[in-house]
């Protein structure tokens, strides 16, 4: 039977969750972090997605993002993850699976629930213990909201 079609609104905010095939790393390294940030920004170009909320994790990420096209956030999102699967595969000399088959979206109302994804989202690596403050995480763009610094992702 296939699946089911994934429900996407042009426009709109999507809450996205990508994780790694079996919790694996994701990021091994700064270097692996920016690699990823650089792909998704040319993807997020490319294809036309407004970034409103990231966080990268370990073995997973999370992004706010509203596509400019229904089709945008597959391209979009699967481009980011076969380049850095790719990236993974060639410079730690592997091969294989890095993420899940599929990522998570749904829709986010632009009312009040629009904040609180923003804020699920750059909260993550805090009840993850990684750090005390959101803003304490170099992979989110929590500083960008709390602190207004300047972040390229975030359009």
């Amino acid at each position: 039977m296939p699946r089911a079609a994934r429900l996407v609104v042009a426009g709109h905010p999507h809450h996205i969750l990508q994780k790694t095939f079996e919790g694996r790393p994701a990021f091994y390294d700064m270097g692996d972090y920016f690699a990823f940030l650089e792909q998704l920004r040319r993807f997020r170009d490319q294809y036309r997605l407004e970034i409103l909320a990231w966080c990268l994790m370990p073995d997973h990420f999370h992004l706010l993002a509203a596509p400019e096209k229904t089709d945008a956030l597959a391209k979009g999102i699967g481009s980011t993850c076969l380049v850095h699967s790719q990236h993974l595969n060639r410079k730690y000399k592997r091969s294989g699976h890095i993420w899940q088959a599929r990522f998570y979206s749904a829709v986010v109302d632009r009312g009040d629930y629009l904040l609180a994804a923003a804020r699920t989202i750059e909260l993550n690596p805090v009840r993850a213990g990684k750090v005390r403050r959101a803003e304490e995480w170099p992979w989110s763009s929590a500083r960008h909201h709390l602190t207004g610094r300047r972040d390229p992702l975030v359009n």
